[in-house]
């Protein structure tokens, strides 16, 4: 989310390809970086612009985006944004949206219930967190970008989590399964491509939304919040060594 953002964004040298919402990943082409955020208009995200010479996504594809929350590269030198709309239990609304590599923007999912992390799996396949209805789907992409066989991958209370669990990010990790991070607890499940649990990793805050892995394998780097009563929603950053 917007906030004090490290001097060692100043040069540039991010644009979100796999990142959360207000974050931004490492750039690998010369194209202009792009700020991801869930608050747009929020004094950060300006000053993160004009320090780095970013683009609000709202600004750089010529409209405006209700909610973006997390990116996932398409592997052709653009992303799929997912748009969450409002951070309640409805309207159904949320929707996915694809960025080509020339900027051209399409939507191509809608009617997700808070369409949240997003990330493309080791089949081929876009997976999709739908917050508020506790659970991840899976859509096969298109060689046009286009995606369809909208699919259930998994119900997380069938992982023994609580009816009320609340999905958040999602990535790839080391070892090709799905980590997600959890909005309502402070857990990050390990899941394997068939949709069984491997493990469960738990650090002492109110939610662990997202993460991202070292280099080398080893550690996985969770974003964990401990206020989530109301901003600036205070948290801090665990290091976990993998099981």
């Amino acid at each position: 989310m917007a906030g004090d953002w490290p001097h060692g964004y100043e040069e540039g040298l991010f644009q979100p390809v796999a990142a959360g919402a207000g974050s931004l990943a490492p750039r690998s082409s010369g194209r202009p970086p792009v700020l991801l955020s869930r608050a747009p208009g929020r004094s950060a995200e300006g000053d993160l612009a004009r320090r780095s010479g970013c683009l609000p996504i709202r600004q750089a594809v010529g409209a405006a985006l209700l909610g973006p929350n997390d990116g996932t590269p398409d592997g052709k030198g653009g992303a799929y944004f997912t748009l969450s709309d409002p951070w309640e239990a409805g309207p159904i609304v949320g929707r996915v949206v694809h960025l080509t590599a020339d900027g051209t923007l399409t939507e191509v999912a809608n009617d997700l219930h808070y369409a949240n992390g997003i990330v493309r799996g080791t089949d081929g396949r876009l997976y999709v967190n739908e917050s508020e209805a506790g659970r991840t789907i899976s859509f096969a992409i298109g060689s046009d970008g286009s995606i369809s066989d909208r699919r259930l991958f998994m119900r997380y209370y069938q992982l023994g989590e609580p009816a009320d669990v609340y999905p958040d990010g999602i990535k790839l990790g080391p070892n090709g399964n799905f980590f997600v991070g959890e909005y309502s607890a402070g857990a990050i499940l390990d899941v394997l491509p068939d949709g069984k649990l491997k493990n469960k990793y738990v650090v002492p805050s109110a939610a662990s939304p997202n993460m991202t892995f070292s280099d080398d394998g080893k550690t996985m780097y969770v974003m964990a919040v401990d206020n989530k009563s109301g901003a600036p929603y205070e948290g801090k950053v665990y290091a976990l060594p993998l099981k």
